[in-house]
């Protein structure tokens, strides 16, 4: 049968419809006839909120929303088409009653009374399907009941621009006709209702099925070892306290599922005192051995050794391998680096409690991989592999070549007996560890930035993140984290940056190329260097880490932003070069240490530890930026609670503006705005003036009253919480 266009078809029914069993519904009915002929109660429980909500593609889903519709009309049974854009067929689910087993039946689009229907913009009526030139036996009938009576509507979309679907009811089993039972017109506007409500459902389940499919698809472009059972998901509100959070995963064994090994340290690493595991662990004052120590120490902590059942002494090998194959004549990326970004991987693991969230596996898997991430790495970005053509470029197609070659340097050590540290993993636990190294690895190239944090923000926003990208986000940050450590470490790393920059440079400059941002050593310029570093990459990525693991914030963004006014410091002050900075450093400490007088003013302000909590939020026993690490307690003193960033102050003495960086009579003002106030030129604060309204709000009745309220819920908290129930 040839399809009939629109306006042929209106016009057919027209002329037809005296003088045939089909009525034909125009969608332009009036108003009033369309409260005659509907049924109130049947309008009422097709509109209710869970008749076509949750609707999803599937033989059970169809089976129930076709059964309440029959009921409704009074049909012996009813049939939900979809139209199948890419087979270009009609689909419906049919339950199979001799094996209770899915069925998905299909029929043409060009044949039928179906596709007639399809193609119309009205619904269709037949009293007796035996005397309608649409029906076909062959392709209409779907079941062994045989249909006489007939109710059809097309299903359009939201938009009401394309018809998706066919909704049809068949044999009514009470009602009017000239050849029994049939439907009639009030049967035909909750159908017609129905067929509308359908249509939402239908477009708003394929676009959640689409966006879960790009989502997954999403996760397995960019995380290979993408597992469904080893999702997070994610709270509405992150749990400010450590909480364990139920979680989809495997039977393995968590984090904590074995103890320490007491056997595991010796005397002599004992001695070498390696437990102070903080943030001012500085790895450049430790020989090789210490830092060896250090390793087995954190692994032993967290249990892996006995976990993975990994030998010391095959342990031993590891390392020793993992620092060999590091280059000595790199300035940055050297075994001092991996150790270091190690070390940070365990202070996030531990002191951020990302270790809520991931098992032993996870943990041993991040530590390797943050040991092995720039094995090999001979001092230059791939960027200038690429342009030069080498062979490691050549090798690995110019695609993340440093990453790809660290990757396989580490599982050659791997390869070797004596230092095969997961010899005792098993064949699906090694393909799976060896996938999530890889992908770790890989996520630490420069390119893979922005593509990372993407991956994560959209994990956030979806409420669901998978351990292996939350193990690639802990690595990453770990690996750009120098401006989060305290000022003295934090500098040492920017030298060396810097100073493997320019042998870049250099080497550039040597080969008649562009030379790249920031490695030519005739215009250094560290500070803007680390400023636009953070900036650009530090600051989002950790604040974006610390919007799921929010001791982030208060472990590493704050001494950031610490970091970074000391850089916007010596940029202001016109300090450029490492050797300005030494300088500039080196002559402020002795300044703090032989000024007997300025070193009274800063004490005054000291005492006002409120004052000072409101300028800086800063660890009073933390490092502070401009005073060397090596300094003395008396060189220090007078600075301890000082930032490096000039404010306008009063000196409680004579009332004169002082500058609290070096302790005397401040030469240059910069603005510094904090969460709390903003201090500029205009700032003042007058010491003693604030002293008296600390009394008198200290003295108050109403302050009083409000501490002791305090003090007995302190003491009684527990008591009170259990009678208020």
């Amino acid at each position: 049968m040839s399809k009939v266009g629109p306006m042929e078809d209106v016009s057919h029914i027209k002329n037809k419809s005296r003088r045939s069993t089909h009525h034909h519904f125009n969608t332009f009915l009036s108003p009033l006839r369309r409260m005659k002929s509907l049924d109130t109660d049947k309008f009422n429980e097709l509109m209710a909120s869970d008749f076509t909500s949750g609707f999803e593609e599937s033989e059970v889903c169809f089976t129930e929303l076709t059964t309440r519709a029959a009921e409704l009309l009074d049909a012996e049974s009813c049939y939900i088409f979809l139209k199948d854009e890419k087979e270009q067929r009609l689909y419906t689910f049919l339950k199979n009653d001799e094996d209770s087993s899915d069925s998905r039946v299909t029929k043409p689009l060009d044949r039928g009374i179906t596709s007639f229907v399809l193609s119309d913009t009205i619904g269709l009526l037949v009293e007796d399907v035996a005397t309608s030139r649409q029906w076909s036996w062959d392709v209409d009938e779907v079941s062994d009941r045989k249909t006489k009576s007939y109710l059809a509507w097309p299903i359009w979309d939201s938009r009401g621009e394309n018809c998706i679907g066919v909704v049809e009811f068949r044999n009514k089993r009470s009602g009017y006709g000239h050849h029994g039972n049939c439907f009639d017109e009030a049967d035909s506007q909750i159908a017609r209702i129905f067929a509308f409500q359908m249509g939402h459902a239908v477009v708003f389940s394929r676009q959640l099925a689409q966006l879960a499919g790009r989502t997954e698809a999403f996760n397995k472009a960019y995380e290979k070892t993408f597992d469904k059972d080893e999702s997070i998901i994610v709270e509405k509100e992150v749990p400010k306290t450590r909480v364990t959070l139920s979680y989809k995963g495997s039977n393995s064994r968590g984090a904590y599922a074995f103890a320490p090994s007491s056997q595991v340290l010796g005397a002599k690493q004992n001695k070498l005192d390696v437990t102070a595991r903080g943030w001012d662990y500085d790895v450049f004052l430790h020989t090789e051995e210490e830092l060896t120590l250090h390793a087995i120490d954190i692994f032993n902590e967290r249990g892996l050794f006995s976990r993975f059942f990994i030998q010391i002494a095959t342990f031993k090998n590891f390392i020793n391998e993992i620092k060999a194959g590091y280059s000595k004549e790199t300035p940055y990326h050297s075994y001092y680096h991996g150790f270091d970004v190690m070390h940070v991987c365990y202070l996030i693991i531990t002191r951020c409690e990302a270790d809520t969230y991931l098992e032993s596996f996870n943990i041993l898997s991040l530590l390797v991989a943050s040991l092995a991430h720039d094995l090999g790495h001979d001092g230059y970005n791939n960027a200038f592999h690429t342009t030069t053509n080498s062979e490691l470029a050549v090798t690995y197609n110019g695609i993340s070549v440093l990453e790809n070659y660290s990757a396989a340097y580490l599982f050659r050590i791997l390869r070797k007996k004596q230092s095969n540290i997961f010899s005792r993993l098993s064949n699906d636990e090694m393909t799976k560890m060896r996938a999530r190294l890889i992908d770790m690895i890989l996520d630490t190239d420069a390119k893979n930035h922005f593509m990372l944090m993407t991956r994560f923000k959209h994990g956030l926003e979806m409420k669901q993140l998978s351990r292996g990208l939350l193990s690639s986000m802990i690595l990453h940050v770990s690996d750009v984290s120098n401006p989060t450590r305290p000022g003295f470490i934090s500098r040492k790393w920017a030298y060396a940056v810097q100073n493997e920059f320019f042998r870049q440079g250099d080497k550039e400059k040597e080969l008649g190329l562009s030379i790249s941002p920031f490695m030519d050593r005739d215009f250094e310029n560290l500070p803007r260097m680390q400023g636009a570093f953070i900036d650009a990459i530090v600051n989002p990525v950790f604040s974006l880490l610390a919007e799921f693991l929010p001791l982030v914030k208060e472990n590493f963004v704050k001494p950031m932003q610490i970091n970074r006014a000391f850089w916007n410091n010596m940029q202001n002050q016109d300090k450029i070069k490492i050797s300005d900075i030494l300088a500039y450093l080196e002559e402020h400490s002795n300044e703090n240490k032989d000024s007997e007088e300025e070193h009274n003013s800063v004490m005054d302000f000291k005492k006002n530890d409120d004052v000072i909590d409101a300028l800086l939020p800063i660890n009073v026993n933390s490092p502070i930026p401009g005073i060397p690490a090596d300094a003395t307690l008396n060189q220090i003193r007078s600075s301890r609670n000082v930032s490096i960033i000039s404010v306008r102050t009063i000196d409680s003495n004579n009332c004169r503006p002082i500058d609290l960086e070096a302790g005397k009579p401040l030469k240059k003002i910069i603005s510094f705005k904090s969460p709390r106030r903003t201090i500029s030129e205009s700032s003042q604060i007058c010491i003693p003036e604030m002293k008296k309204i600390a009394l008198v709000l200290l003295e108050s009745g109403p302050f009083q009253m409000i501490m002791l309220i305090a003090t007995v819920y302190a003491l009684f908290a527990d008591d009170l919480n259990g009678a208020v129930g």
